[in-house]
């Protein structure tokens, strides 16, 4: 039969559980703010958007964030050796992805960390896994970003001289993949805040498939953003490709200001100036087409955030398995 717990342990739990009432309740306020002061950018636009094709797009967006869920899982397993599983990391990420819209990109990458750690001790790790993860999202969509415009020197003529700099940014990169060039770094500043160094060193074949699965996320998220900006215009098949790469380069400078919830003002300004410069998109539709973007991604990390609580609500995200961990 087993004990009563004690009343320090009880004391304990509802420590824990108030915690995090509070944190969520901070990150709900945030967010409702985010859209309360953002709410006057939809009165009088004249939307166009049928149900299919919004339907359509936030399920490719959604899509899109299943994906990084499982990515965060294999990479956390790949850094660690122990897995969360994918309905968990899912949980997890969604509930820290909500943290972007707090100011300061740190509450995003602290709630990743700490709710995939096992124990205090295990917090070290996964913020070095956490904030590798991160990092490498942004320098796939800065590449893929790079990678697109620079192939339409016709439509970006200030990126024409650029060319050979963009390569070797690009080349530069896949070495940095590399596990012998970025973890014996990492163990350094593991080191300088007392912690072990990591248990095994990622493959480097894996790092290369992580970087290529994060582009094929940026390009499932541009892909529903075009199926909303095809019902708002006249925007071709021929427009995906540098919408891709405006797209990219949005989402990295958004991320690059610290102190702008969600990338606020920055990535709808990159996107603007892309789409009217690059693409072509009538300045009396840019507005429509920034709105309807940041709306998408708004509403999709709303809806992930809402499907990881019903996920906690029903048990149906698992703790992280226990096993040992396993040399590549």
């Amino acid at each position: 039969m087993n004990a009563a717990p004690s009343p320090k342990h009880r004391e304990r739990s509802w420590r824990k559980l108030a915690l995090k009432g509070a944190g969520l309740a901070i990150v709900c306020c945030f967010w409702l703010v985010y859209i309360r002061q953002h709410w006057h950018s939809l009165q009088g636009l004249e939307w166009q958007i049928g149900i299919l094709p919004a339907a359509l797009a936030v399920a490719i967006a959604l899509l899109g964030y299943f994906v990084r869920g499982l990515l965060w899982d294999l990479f956390r397993h790949e850094m660690t050796g122990h897995r969360l599983g994918f309905l968990n990391a899912f949980r997890i990420s969604a509930i820290a992805w909500m943290g972007r819209y707090v100011p300061g990109k740190v509450w995003s990458l602290a709630g990743k960390a700490c709710l995939s750690a096992r124990d205090k001790q295990d917090i070290a790790l996964n913020t070095a896994a956490a904030a590798i993860d991160i990092a490498w999202f942004q320098a796939s969509g800065l590449l893929l970003g790079l990678s697109v415009l620079l192939c339409f020197p016709e439509k970006t003529h200030f990126l024409a001289e650029m060319r050979l700099a963009g390569a070797l940014v690009i080349a530069l990169a896949v070495v940095a993949c590399h596990p012998g060039v970025f973890a014996p770094v990492l163990n350094v500043g593991l080191r300088l805040m007392h912690q072990a160094p990591l248990p095994r060193r990622p493959r480097y074949r894996f790092m290369l498939f992580l970087l290529a699965c994060n582009m094929a996320v940026f390009v499932l998220w541009t892909a529903g953003f075009f199926f909303i900006l095809r019902a708002l215009s006249d925007a071709s098949w021929a427009d995906f490709p540098p919408l891709l790469g405006v797209f990219c380069l949005a989402w990295v400078a958004g991320f690059l200001v610290l102190l702008a919830p969600a990338g606020l003002g920055v990535r709808d300004s990159v996107m603007a100036l892309g789409m009217q410069e690059i693409i072509g998109l009538d300045p009396s539709l840019v507005i429509v087409a920034v709105v309807a973007a940041r709306l998408l991604s708004t509403l999709t990390e709303f809806l992930c955030f809402l499907i990881a609580l019903a996920l906690s609500a029903l048990g149906m995200a698992p703790p992280a398995h226990q096993e040992p961990p396993k040399d590549p």
